[in-house]
């Protein structure tokens, strides 16, 4: 990974930093998201982030929930002190990524077809996300033949072995249909106090739920609305592709899944919505 000197993880030149945002109980919806950088970004997008929080005179780790409850560590700010200090990181994360994903699973959906009577704590919509973020990095990989190889650096959580499960799935399968095995990279844990962009991350699983239930970005936050759009403004385009996973497709997957290998039906059958914006 970019923020490691193992020359275990130094192999891939491009890197997907994913948090995830509304996965506790009794929420309805699930968001996984975050930024693509090569080297060169993620080097100048530590240093840019870092300079920012300077700025604002933030010392603690950005978690966007510590801005919306009462007793969270950033309740203090105005709603002009989080606009200016939204807009500065927002900066720092469109000009410093080559893209950025995150995908949607509802509860009901996911429910459905992967019930908890058979799945207990084995699978959630959490690792279901995962995977639509590794498809979408994949179909940008079909449209654009320089795309590296994709490694994947995952915020920790309580359960990290579902993404493992999650990340070893993709590559068997991609490997058994001969089609993109190759372009998933190794995946590994770590905190958003140590890694900036997972902090981004955090900021951009968030932004793309809040869009999802229709929650108007107001009272400072206006700047992270556009962390949804598939084109960024200014001089550079920073692609964003979200994909909210409909019913069919969810059912769809959930198919591939339960399916044996090494002939299941091909992903790239299921037939993807990205958000327009």
């Amino acid at each position: 990974m970019h923020h490691s000197n193992d020359p275990l993880r130094r192999s891939f030149p491009a890197a997907c930093y994913l948090d995830d945002s509304g996965t506790h109980e009794n929420s309805r919806l699930a968001v996984i998201g975050g930024p693509v950088m090569v080297k060169e970004q993620f080097t100048a997008f530590h240093l840019g982030w870092d300079t920012v929080l300077s700025r604002h005179e933030i010392t603690e780790t950005i978690h966007m929930r510590e801005f919306t409850k009462p007793e969270g560590k950033f309740a203090y700010l105005t709603e002009d002190q989080r606009r200016a200090l939204f807009s500065d990181l927002v900066h720092e994360i469109k000009q410093n990524t080559a893209n950025s994903v995150s995908a949607s699973v509802l509860e009901q959906d996911f429910e459905e077809f992967f019930p908890r009577a058979k799945f207990k704590r084995l699978f959630g919509p959490a690792p279901l996300a995962f995977i639509w973020c590794i498809v979408i990095n994949l179909t940008l990989a079909e449209n654009a033949p320089s795309m590296p190889k994709v490694s994947y650096l995952v915020a920790e959580s309580d359960n990290p072995a579902q993404m493992l499960e999650a990340h070893a799935f993709m590559r068997d399968y991609a490997e058994s249909r001969e089609d993109g095995g190759e372009l998933i990279g190794s995946i590994a844990f770590d905190t958003p106090a140590n890694v900036y962009a997972l902090q981004a991350a955090d900021m951009i699983a968030w932004s793309n739920r809040r869009k999802q239930l229709k929650i108007p970005f107001d009272r400072g936050f206006e700047p992270l609305e556009r962390l949804t759009r598939h084109v960024g403004t200014g001089n550079r385009k920073s692609l964003h592709l979200h994909l909210a996973a409909t019913r069919e497709s969810t059912r769809e997957l959930a198919g591939i899944i339960n399916a044996e290998f090494p002939n299941p039906p091909k992903i790239g059958t299921i037939k993807l919505t990205f958000e327009s914006s």
